[in-house]
């Protein structure tokens, strides 16, 4: 009857089927920081941040799993191969795990562990796999899990600590008989893995109580490593002391017949009678930061922090390959910048309250025409926490990278040529007593470039807040201290600029700040100073829609600025919520949600970023929520949504989220000049497509009409941006039959005409 007792956890089978968002989404995803790795069916498996690469060793080929193909976007800790069972398995740091079987396209959940209620979320971490008949071992921060990966179902949980208290398992090994668990603070744990009472953790004794981090058996002899570096091998049930490592171990695996332990600085290998065949300490021109690593066939895959899967040979050494695919420097992305088929990517960041915390030291990703160059810190003039980048955008070479600690850095054709700072300039550094912490660094954060090639720049914590850098290259200073009280005390957060080139910047705490540099007027929109309408006066986005309407995100909500310019000439200028109907209650959209950015489509559409809700896609006035994207139904990694980029020439959506990059196939494009471009697509529509038809390279307010072949009108449509949707149906009843159809164009001023055939198959 005591046993009854002892059966702490019951895990009943949970298994949900992901869904795959590749037909409208596209991931870029980095692969550069390696977390685990595993091998089977000549194929390499490493686990990054919160993706999968997989290797063919034959085909030389590498395909990559993600979000965007059902995973959960969550952090990966541990993945697994079974050759057995032809299936891969990633575990969670949530205590997550997911499933996939070979030529089975479908992402198998198994959120039991999550599920739990009885485990600490904080204690649901997944450390380590071990397979064994047709069983996987799972350790976790709890205890150990049994996964059947014949009936994909969880089995029985062994909490092993004393008096059946949980325990962190890193890793499990199996030698003859018996199973053994490296701990943290319980020593290395062991019991017969043949007895039905593993759920008795009087069944489990212990050697030593300090704590280990791996263990590994290769033939009949057992290996492990203690925190404190400690080698040993395991004699009976004895630690027979080899030697101190130099860094603690990160990993030990077993493949090919031979032992690879890891540590930070190198990869040893080992054959099944523990004597060195070779180490692998330095690699040319990266770090010493290695994660795990595997041999087969004589070939070293190494997973390394930052650089990603390695490929190398004790012959080669110190040269290598790079087998992870070109992406983005990291998948915390914090702000980015578009033009046409570019992206740039940068990953410093600031907290809520504008505090950098420690110095991030991470270069710039650029995406040029789907394929990624990537600046190293290293060629930055050791400029570090990159947080805003601007592409002139008469030079789309030229780009601005503001530092929230070092100035203003100018980048040509992916090169640093220039930093402006307090010794070259007029940008300031703190030098404000208020704030003794950050005494001497110089934070540039908002930067905007307006129609006379002027960029505007915010210069956090000084009296010239606001700065200017002229097509020249000559920065002048805008002293705004007279209008604004106290904006030497603020941070500062982004620019935007009107058609006629007035500038409004976004503060922490004194609200909206507008500069007129035509009769260098200052104004201010604050809630608490003549009641201005704001939801609070900490502006974090900011964007001028087709319609010269000023788009104002807040730390609690939206607002619009219907003539931006009346702040110059008018007192008590006031911004407007959006009220929406929901269930037939008024309401505010955003209603006290952290707006951290606003972009606007070719369109009008407005895709708004919050800091935990996803994305917003609304009509030109807000009215009606065209599209909402969450982790929840979509294949976002995180509802933490940092930026949005527009590509106006392919209406490519790029989101930028604390766990990753991922571009939406929007069909909304900016208007072209001409009518030359016209496509559209699909084209044929074949039998099995249910979407829209997309025509796009129009001009604004294009004519389209769609007849049949004898000239019988069934559509028409007036383009808002460069492009418009089509479903098919003859004025939105009934589908069109099979046949040939015409899509005649009339720019707006008649001045330009064109006619397309589209075939449609039923």
């Amino acid at each position: 009857m005591k046993r009854i007792f002892k059966l702490i956890l019951m895990i009943m089978p949970v298994l949900v089927t992901a869904q795959d968002f590749s037909e409208n989404w596209e991931g870029f995803f980095s692969y550069f920081s390696i977390k685990d790795i595993s091998q089977g069916n000549n194929r390499i498996y490493a686990a990054a941040d919160n993706a999968v690469l997989i290797y063919d060793i034959a085909l030389d080929s590498t395909s990559t799993l993600s979000s965007v193909n059902g995973l959960s976007g969550e952090f990966i800790s541990a993945i697994h191969y079974s050759e057995t069972f032809e299936t891969l398995v990633i575990g969670y740091e949530n205590g997550l795990m997911e499933i996939i079987q070979d030529n089975v396209n479908d992402v198998i959940s198994a959120g039991d562990i999550i599920e739990e209620i009885s485990i600490s979320p904080l204690d649901k971490r997944i450390n380590h796999f071990m397979e064994r008949d047709q069983n996987l071992y799972v350790s976790t921060d709890f205890g150990i899990v049994v996964y059947n990966l014949e009936d994909l179902e969880f089995g029985d949980t062994y909490r092993i600590g004393e008096n059946g208290d949980e325990l962190q398992v890193k890793q499990t090994a199996i030698r003859g008989d018996s199973i053994y668990a490296a701990t943290v603070g319980g020593g290395l744990r062991f019991a017969n893995v043949n007895s039905e009472d593993l759920i008795d953790f009087e069944e489990w004794q212990g050697i030593t109580t300090s704590s280990f981090d791996v263990v590994e058996s290769i033939g009949s002899d057992l290996y492990t490593v203690e925190t404190n570096r400690r080698l040993h091998k395991i004699v009976g049930n004895q630690l027979q002391f080899i030697e101190t490592l130099s860094q603690r171990a990160n990993d030990m695996t077993v493949n090919d017949n031979q032992l690879v332990l890891t540590t930070n600085n190198e990869v040893r290998v080992y054959d099944g009678g523990f004597n060195l065949i070779g180490t692998i300490t330095d690699l040319e021109d990266i770090e010493q930061d290695y994660i795990a690593a595997i041999i087969k066939d004589n070939n070293l895959f190494i997973g390394h922090n930052t650089n990603g899967l390695l490929r190398t040979t004790f012959a080669n050494a110190p040269l290598f390959d790079v087998l992870s695919p070109d992406g983005p420097l990291r998948n915390r992305i914090f702000n980015m910048e578009a033009a046409p088929g570019e992206l740039y990517v940068v990953f410093g960041e600031y907290n809520i309250f504008y505090n950098p915390g420690a110095a991030d030291r991470i270069g710039v990703s650029h995406l040029i025409q789907d394929e990624w160059i990537n600046i190293p810190f290293d060629s930055l003039m050791g400029v570090d926490d990159l947080v805003e980048v601007t592409i002139n955008p008469t030079n789309t070479s030229e780009v601005y990278v503001s530092s929230y600690g070092n100035g203003l850095l100018k980048i040509v054709d992916n090169r640093a040529d220039f930093l402006y700072d307090e010794t070259n300039s007029s940008l300031d550094d703190i030098d404000i007593p208020s704030v003794p912490d950050f005494m001497g660094e110089l934070r540039i954060n908002g930067t905007a470039f307006d129609n006379d090639g002027n960029m505007w720049i915010g210069n956090t914590f000084s009296e010239t807040a606001l700065q200017v850098l002229r097509p020249n290259g000559n920065i002048e200073p805008i002293n705004i201290s007279e209008g604004v009280s106290e904006i030497a005390e603020n941070n500062i957060g982004k620019i935007a600029i009107d058609r006629a080139g007035n500038v409004y910047m976004g503060t922490q705490i004194q609200g909206l700040v507008g500069y007129q540099p035509s009769t260098r007027a200052i104004s201010q929109l604050r809630d608490d100073v003549g009641g201005a309408g704001l939801p609070d006066n900490d502006i974090r986005s900011m964007e001028f829609d087709l319609n010269n309407r000023l788009w104002i995100g807040s730390t609690t909500g939206l607002r619009i600025l219907f003539n931006a310019p009346s702040m110059f000439v008018e007192d008590n200028v006031t911004v407007s919520p959006i009220i929406i109907e929901e269930n037939g209650v008024a309401q505010e959209l955003l209603f006290s949600q952290f707006v951290s950015d606003i972009e606007v489509d070719g369109a009008n559409n407005k895709w708004i970023a919050t800091a935990e809700s996803g994305v917003f896609y609304v009509s030109p006035n807000g009215q009606e929520t065209l599209l909402r994207f969450t982790k929840e139904n979509s294949p976002l990694p995180s509802n933490v949504i940092s930026d949005i980029e527009i590509d106006e020439t392919t209406g490519r959506i790029y989101i930028g989220t604390t766990n990753g990059l991922l571009a939406y196939k929007s069909t909304a494009t900016s208007p072209q000049e001409g009518l030359e471009n016209v496509r559209a697509y699909p084209n044929p529509v074949r039998p099995n497509f249910n979407g829209n038809v997309i025509i796009d390279g129009l001009t604004a307010r294009a004519n389209v009409k769609i007849t049949d072949i004898t000239g019988n009108l069934v559509h028409e449509d007036t383009s808002v941006g460069g492009s418009i949707e089509w479903d098919t149906r003859a004025f939105g009843k009934h589908l069109v039959s099979s046949g040939v159809y015409l899509i005649l164009i009339t720019a707006d001023d008649a001045t330009a005409t064109q006619v397309h055939k589209l075939m449609i198959v039923r």
